[in-house]
């Protein structure tokens, strides 16, 4: 709803991408989780906020676009606690993933 590009319809103009908190579901969480953006145990606000921070330091004007790439990978499930070598073996993220399959 905030940006002008897709897939968002960017008819909320009045909101500054960089106040965004990223959205963290268990899918997000468990991404984030093997990437090392998050250290914390739980999905809560806590979790969010120390999120958004980190993406921060890679686009501080949007932290929360790649909401959309994390979310999705989780929501696939190619990347769980049960890792099938395949799936790492073709993963764009394997070299900073924390628990590849090796």
């Amino acid at each position: 709803m905030v940006r002008r590009t897709e897939p968002d319809l960017g008819i909320w103009a009045f909101v500054d991408p960089a106040k965004l908190v990223m959205p963290v579901d268990t899918h997000v969480h468990r991404i984030a989780t093997f990437l090392g953006l998050n250290g914390r145990k739980t999905a809560d606000w806590k979790a969010a906020r120390a999120l958004t921070d980190r993406l921060a330091k890679f686009d501080a004007a949007d932290p929360v676009r790649y909401d959309f790439a994390i979310c999705r990978l989780g929501i696939l499930d190619l990347c769980s606690r049960k890792r099938h070598k395949a799936n790492c073996d073709v993963c764009l993220l394997r070299d900073v993933c924390r628990f590849p399959v090796l």
